[in-house]
């Protein structure tokens, strides 16, 4: 099973990654932000696909992700219960 502190890595990485910068910097920009970490979706949507094969879900594009593409902690919270979910299968 996959955790939140997990995937939130995950997702921070894959961002840090796209923007060609450190983790740890942009993690810490986030959350100057505030405690959801808000980021454009546009951001969010291109890590998706990447963030779905590494944890072996499949994370659909529909109404259901779109509100959760506000930040890094509602996105976070979705594909956990995703997980959960696919693990309860």
């Amino acid at each position: 099973m996959t955790s939140r502190s997990g995937i939130r890595k995950s997702v921070i990485e894959l961002l840090a990654e796209k923007k060609r910068c450190e983790p740890a910097e942009l993690e810490r920009q986030l959350k100057e932000k505030g405690p959801q970490m808000p980021i454009d979706s546009h951001r969010l949507v291109r890590v998706v696909p990447k963030l779905g094969r590494q944890l072996g879900i499949k994370i659909k594009f529909n109404r259901q992700l779109a509100p959760h593409l506000q930040s890094v902690e509602t996105l976070v919270q979705y594909v956990f219960e995703l997980a959960e979910k696919a693990a309860a299968a």
